[in-house]
């Protein structure tokens, strides 16, 4: 069937979801399905510190690319003391997100999580391939899958101040999502005097929760802060008819919040005749 593929056991934190596949056109009809990948990550977290009821929540993503359609399917299972507590699946194409949460009370001290993770790929190539070959690599973002976040949260979804979480492999996952901050001018170029408002949208993919928190708007060319807005809906708005005859680099600096962490835009070069 002019498959070859190969799967890989990953290091810890990072998933490492390796192989690839090659599929050759089938006569003119194409192939249905291929499978390729599979990746296991294991390690135990001890969680001390707590003083209250709390959940331990792990989010992780992946994603397949390459000449044709793939999906990736993604499990994530906690255990404790070999008993699942908790679990989450997805399946789909492009990047996804699963996020796996269990209860734990207090006190803590010595309980012990093991996570498992399988990501398995696959592409529906159809008629996709045409008269040559089709293919796909069974990777996740950042050249092989990702743990956006290890979090100790309260009911809310609020991470648990003073809790600590250790990992039996020493790895230290991260403990908020990495959000990103894009920023879009509505007039642009505008003349001296006119109003212009600059909106700057901040986004942390797998958080389940819209980030929150300010934004603040710079002039770079000109080192001054040019305002401040607080985020709604992770969107925040700044309203300027202020600006100088010239062009001017306008950056938005989001400063993070208790889930997310902080993120800066890309200059966005604003023009004043």
């Amino acid at each position: 069937m002019g498959a070859a593929a190969s799967g890989a056991v990953s290091n810890y934190g990072h998933l490492g979801i390796s192989g690839s596949v090659t599929v050759s056109n089938n006569g003119g009809s194409g192939l249905t399905m291929e499978a390729d990948a599979n990746a296991v990550l294991n390690d135990s977290f001890v969680i001390t510190n707590l003083t209250q009821t709390s959940y331990f929540v792990v989010s992780i993503a992946s994603s397949a690319g390459g000449t044709s359609d793939a999906s990736v399917s993604e499990v994530v299972n906690l255990f404790i003391g070999g008993t699942l507590v908790g679990s989450c699946s997805n399946t789909g194409i492009g990047n996804l997100s699963c996020n796996a949460s269990t209860p734990i009370s207090a006190p803590s001290s010595g309980i012990d999580l093991r996570m498992s993770y399988i990501g398995i790929a696959g592409v529906n190539c159809g008629y996709g391939c045409g008269a040559g070959a089709s293919s796909f690599d069974a990777k996740s973002q950042g050249g092989g899958g990702k743990i956006l976040a290890v979090i100790v949260a309260d009911a809310n979804g609020n991470p648990v101040k003073g809790a600590s979480v250790t990992s039996a492999s020493g790895h230290t996952y991260p403990s908020r999502f990495a959000s990103t901050t894009t920023l879009t001018s509505s007039l642009n170029p505008s003349n001296q005097g006119d109003p212009v408002t600059f909106t700057a949208t901040v986004s942390a993919f797998g958080r389940p929760s819209t980030p929150t928190g300010k934004v603040t708007f710079k002039d770079l060319a000109s080192s001054t802060t040019l305002g401040h807005a607080t985020l709604v809906n992770g969107v925040a708005t700044f309203t300027t008819s202020t600006l100088s005859h010239g062009t001017h680099s306008i950056v938005a600096s989001y400063g993070g919040d208790t889930l997310s962490a902080g993120s800066k835009s890309a200059a966005l070069a604003q023009q004043v005749n």
